[in-house]
């Protein structure tokens, strides 16, 4: 259901937007899929904003990479923040969010030691913590493994191309 929902919008408020098929990005659907989310569009809908908004979002790339759709949410409950989103996009806004500061050790550790650390962590998980991850998606600690895994994978696809 989530993909008919998120291919209806994207077809209703996206498309529209694309003066050829040429402009039309199949490739933008993943965050139509995310915008299916209710944290995201009770986001949007609090802040004012409609679905129309967010696809012109998608079309005008203030959300790119798509993943940083899901952080509409944190972004819109923000006036500063949502200003600095509709004139640099969400990646940009995303800097401004209150995030944990980082130990000097952590900036200066490794990618290695900072994997190492991070596997070591994962493993070392309570069964509750995992329940209370799963029961709430939107957590900071979901947020920031979303981010990490959206990075790596981003970083990792970069390595394969230069082979």
């Amino acid at each position: 259901m989530e993909s008919i929902d998120a291919y209806a919008d994207m077809e209703m408020h996206y498309r529209p937007l694309c003066e050829s098929d040429g402009d039309f990005d199949p490739r933008r659907f993943s965050g139509f899929v995310e915008l299916q989310k209710n944290d995201v569009k009770t986001a949007i809908s609090q802040a004012g904003f409609e679905t129309g908004d967010f696809a012109k979002w998608i079309f005008d790339k203030k959300i790119d990479p798509l993943y940083t759709v899901r952080f509409l949410p944190n972004i819109l409950k923000s006036k500063k923040v949502t200003q600095i989103f509709l004139k640099k996009g969400a990646k940009e806004a995303i800097k401004f969010l209150d995030r944990p500061d980082l130990t000097k050790a952590l900036l200066e550790a490794t990618i290695a030691q900072l994997a190492q650390a991070l596997t070591e962590a994962i493993a070392k998980i309570q069964y509750s913590d995992v329940q209370e991850l799963q029961q709430n998606p939107t957590s900071e600690t979901n947020q920031a493994l979303l981010e990490v895994q959206d990075t790596l994978d981003t970083f990792l696809t970069s390595l394969d191309r230069n082979e």
